[in-house]
């Protein structure tokens, strides 16, 4: 990376006078290498990083690495100029719309979103290669189908989830949803129940009554 020197101003008035004391702190760095955008709220984070996204898509990472270097890399990683963006489940959507919003069509801005697992098995190397950003919902990377999926390609025959005890947490997982059911069938039926005993207790009561008013009747006849 190209030196780069950061330029800071500090300014304090003094007292209630009109003279304001100014300070001007430069700092040279050597090569400075990635960042934190940390503005307040609605200060226009996205915008920022999705322009250095559009501005910056021409440059090619070939272009920083020597022949030595892209032959050592190349063996071991593949080479891609997209930009990652990771981002929470209820940001993903709109993430695609401020691209949408702030990126004039004829930038031609390639996206990849990935939403979950299951859209990551459809893709090949050349997907991710092909396109200036990857956006991803930090979910995935805490399904236990990805991690399953990732422990395999790293170690190859590795088998940190057997069969059989995937198979016995999906039959775990089917019992508690049929006994959820069950239990919640069973909890109504109390429930008429407990109406039914009410609604015979009420309707016994007026028989009480009227066997009161007979008794009371009977004894006016005596």
């Amino acid at each position: 990376a190209e030196k780069y020197t950061s330029q800071q101003t500090l300014r304090q008035r003094l007292a209630e006078t009109d003279v304001s004391l100014e300070v001007r702190l430069e700092r040279d760095f050597a090569s400075a290498r990635g960042g934190i955008l940390a503005d307040a709220l609605g200060y226009g984070k996205t915008a920022c990083t999705i322009a250095l996204v559009a501005e910056t898509a021409g440059e090619a990472l070939h272009d920083e690495l020597s022949v030595g270097d892209w032959v050592a890399v190349a063996a071991r990683r593949v080479l891609t100029n997209a930009t990652l963006v990771v981002a929470p489940p209820n940001l993903f959507d709109q993430w695609l719309k401020e691209i949408q919003k702030f990126v004039d069509p004829s930038a031609c801005l390639r996206v990849l979103p990935v939403a979950n697992h299951g859209k990551l098995k459809t893709l090949t190397v050349a997907d991710f290669v092909a396109v200036d950003i990857v956006l991803v919902s930090f979910r995935l990377f805490f399904s236990e189908a990805y991690q399953r999926y990732f422990d395999e390609l790293c170690m190859p025959g590795l088998k940190v989830y057997s069969e059989e005890s995937v198979k016995k947490r999906e039959d775990f997982l089917k019992q508690r949803k049929v006994g959820g059911a069950a239990s919640g069938r069973g909890r109504g039926g109390r429930r008429g129940a407990s109406a039914s005993a009410s609604t015979t207790t009420a309707a016994a009561e007026p028989s009480a009554a009227a066997t009161a008013a007979a008794g009371g009747s009977a004894g006016g006849l005596q």
